[in-house]
């Protein structure tokens, strides 16, 4: 069997994190607080200045990416938080985002269906998940989404 080697724990306290990103905003931030959900993921929310933001780290790099590439899909009634840096920390990657505050679908029970609204209505966020068209290419692309071949071969 192969022995993969061991990955360093991703950062848990707090000041851990505040440091690093102290480092890669060059100011103090504040208001640094683990969020839950994450499966892929660990993350915390912050504020830097009076901008809400968001850095997640994780072992997978290419999910980061495909969340930077998911913008194309926001528009009202499906927010997509911007991605705005991807980069190497802590021996895994990490992603700033903004904040964008909510519930996971999946964290909706039964009970709470009519509260949040029918999944079929056409004015949900997952019927405009649906229905939605990119408002513009993902960079790196050739305008479908794939990404661009190198040296003009194909994909």
């Amino acid at each position: 069997m192969r022995q993969h080697p061991a990955v360093p724990a991703p950062p848990t306290r707090n000041k851990e994190v505040a440091d690093f990103l102290a480092k890669c905003h060059g100011r103090p931030v504040s208001h640094v607080e683990p969020l839950s959900g994450g499966f892929w993921s660990s993350a915390f929310g912050y504020r830097l200045d009076e901008r809400e933001l968001v850095v997640r780290f994780g072992e997978i790099r290419e999910g980061f990416e495909m969340d930077r590439a998911a913008v194309v899909f926001a528009r009202p009634g499906l927010p997509v938080p911007d991605v705005l840096e991807i980069g190497d920390a802590f021996d895994r990657a990490y992603a700033i985002s903004v904040r964008h505050r909510g519930r996971f679908l999946e964290d909706v029970r039964p009970d709470e269906c009519a509260a949040v609204g029918p999944l079929s209505s056409a004015r949900s966020p997952l019927s405009a998940l649906c229905r939605a068209q990119p408002t513009r290419h993902p960079p790196g692309t050739r305008g479908t989404g794939r990404p661009r071949a190198p040296r003009g071969d194909a994909v």
